[in-house]
Formats: structure tokens, sequence, C-alpha cells
């Protein structure tokens, strides 16, 4: 089994789905026998307990760590067989594209979402530095086609999507008294989104359809914008003043209670990779409303498992609401076949076998 250096700007405690996906995939991996450490940020959040070693770096910008952190990797670059980077650094790629060539390891980078590639493969001496990675890792079909167009050879282009564990992420039948210790209606239809607050998320049109919703619904909101440029949460906050029926909650390590005690989950993003509070909340057996983008329709197959309604429409999310609100047995159908959905396509350990697989794959063809 190999021993892998994860590369990335951002770890937990942040607190997002990307950096959960990262963490599980790492200690699933470490159950079938591969060591891993993370390389990251030093963070003013406080340090998430782990038996993962962890090794971090500080810098004022991202360029700094980049080059802090890549020094270290570029000294230790005997300990490890692989390279794995979770993220592109966006200002830092050229940096972090050199740091790759000079250690001259086998290395995988994920790309997170579609569209990040076309920005950065815009020089020639990238072009040449992405070129040298042995793998990239695609979450859709989409990313597939993108990196396929702009000149990666499809046999390094590998589409893995993230994954949960089933095992974790379980239905319940207490959904009373799981209401009740969160501070929420027990007399409502919930609905939930779960995430960031930026602009892409969509959670505007979310909005604009709560006003057509009956008293006897509430929408449930677990997020912050977690300093982000694109923030839109002072919006957001400003329009919840004006809704009766809006809970916003803090983000939170345990996001697990709120899947299993609301009754809709909805995510109308105009942009993803593949979100994991949809793996999540489906796990958990929560009919599913997403926009129709590639991240989203690889997970959803619309009247199966859940529905899918066109990104940015806020009357077609009002319909899908409304139908699942007074549907209950279409919200039972979908509920089972979400849940078996995720066991069969999306099972954290079937993730990492496949990963086993590629990394096994790229230190043959390196000679390691």
């Amino acid at each position: 089994m190999a021993k892998l250096a994860f590369w990335t700007a951002s770890h937990l405690p942040d607190l997002g789905g990307f950096q959960w996906s990262t963490y599980r995939l790492v200690k699933a991996l470490s159950k079938i026998g591969h060591e891993a450490t993370f390389i990251t940020r030093a963070t003013s959040n406080g340090e998430f307990s782990s038996d993962i070693l962890t090794v971090r770096f500080g810098g004022d910008t991202v360029l700094d760590w980049v080059k802090n952190s890549g020094q270290w990797l570029i000294a230790n670059r005997d300990h490890f067989d692989l390279i794995h980077c979770i993220d592109c650094f966006y200002k830092a790629v050229d940096e972090q594209l050199e740091t790759l060539s000079t250690i001259n390891l086998p290395s995988v980078i994920k790309i997170p979402t579609q569209g990040c590639i076309q920005k950065l493969i815009n020089t020639t001496t990238r072009q040449n530095g992405f070129k040298r990675i042995s793998a990239f890792s695609a979450l859709n079909q989409e990313m597939v086609v993108e990196l396929e167009q702009l000149g990666v050879a499809s046999t390094r282009i590998h589409l893995i999507p993230n994954g949960i564990d089933p095992n974790e992420f379980v239905p319940t039948e207490n959904r009373t008294n799981i209401r009740k210790q969160l501070g929420l209606p027990n007399d409502k239809i919930l609905l939930l989104f779960v995430g960031r607050m930026v602009y892409r998320k969509r959670l505007d049109v979310l909005l604009s359809a709560m006003r057509f919703m009956p008293d006897t619904v509430a929408l449930v909101i677990v997020g912050s914008a977690f300093g982000q440029r694109d923030s839109v949460e002072a919006e957001i906050v400003e329009r919840i003043s004006t809704l009766p029926n809006v809970v916003l909650r803090p983000p939170t390590h345990n996001i697990l209670p709120y899947y299993q005690c609301c009754d809709i989950h909805a995510l109308l993003s105009e942009r993803e990779g593949m979100p994991n509070s949809i793996l999540e909340g489906m796990s958990c057996g929560m009919p599913t409303i997403v926009s129709n983008i590639p991240g989203m329709v690889e997970v959803v197959d619309s009247e199966v498992n859940g529905i899918v309604v066109p990104v940015g429409n806020v009357m077609a999310t009002v319909a899908a609401i409304i139908r699942l609100i007074n549907d209950v047995e279409l919200r039972k159908c979908l509920s089972k076949a979400a849940r078996q959905k995720i066991i069969t396509k999306f099972d954290i350990k079937k993730v990492a076998l496949t990963y086993d697989e590629l990394y096994q794959t790229i230190t043959r063809r390196k000679g390691s």
C-alpha cells in the first residue's frame, strides 16, 4: 500500500462538504492499508481531532503557504509514494505545479468543479505543468469533457464521485425527539438547505419559493459563508428577517440530526462538483429537489429518487415542493430509492477502492 500526501489548502476544522469528503476518503483509504498525511494550512479555528497525521503550515497568503508547504514536501519526498492534490491553488497554481514537478512523484489532482481548469490552463508554462500530472480525478461527466477539450489525454482522466458512509448517515423514526432537541417545530413540514451562503448555491431561489408556501411549511438553513469572496450571507440574513417561517442555524460538525428530522432537502445550485449534502441527505432517506446541472443529475434521477428542476426557476421549485408536501406516498417512494442509490453507487468504501486502483496504476506507470 502507498504512503500518500494529501496536499490541500483547505482542511478541517473548516466546515464544508469539500473538507468532509476529503477526510472521509482518507479515513476509508487508511482502513484498506494506505498511510496518509494531510499537508495543509494552519487555522485560527482550532484543531480537528483525528488519528490522521496532519502537518500544518502558516502563511499570510496562499502563495506564502504553497511555498512553505511545498518546501517541506520537497525535503520529505522520500517519505511518500504519491501526492494527491485535493484542489488547484488558484492564486499560486504556478508554484503548485513547479513543486510537483520538482518532487517528481506520481501525482493526482482532484477537480473540484467544472470551469476551474479553463481558468487555470491559460499559459504555456501551466499547460506544460498540467501535462506532467499523472492523473486527474473528475467528479462529473462535464469535467471529463472539459479536460478532454483542453487536451488532457482520456487515459489520465478518471471519473470518481464523492462518497459517504451509509452506515453513518441513516434514517431514523425518532424525528419528534430530534426536532425537540434542535428547537425545531413539530407541527410543520420542514425543508432543509445545508451549505455555504455563496451565490452559486442559489439560496435566493429557495427563499423566493418560500413566499408561495403555506404556513404549514418552514425552511431550515444550516450554513454560513465561511468568509468566502462570493458571500451573500448579509443579503440572505436580511431576506430571512422578512420571512416568518425560516430558521437559520450556524454550521455544525453534527449535521446528521438535521437530515434525520427534516422532510424535504433542496439544493438549487447553478454550479457544483458533486455536493456532499445531497449524498448525505439521500442516505438519510430525504426526498431531494435539485437543479439540473452536472454533479446533481449524476446523483438524482428525477421522479425516481428525487425531483430535478431547471436552475434558477422559482415557480418550478414551488411546484416541486408543493407536490412533495401533498403527496406523502411519493415522498416515501423517493426516500427509499434515494437511500438505495447511495448504498449502490456512492458508498465511501467503494470510492476508496476506486482510488486504490488509480494509485496502483499510476505508481506502476511511474516505476515506483
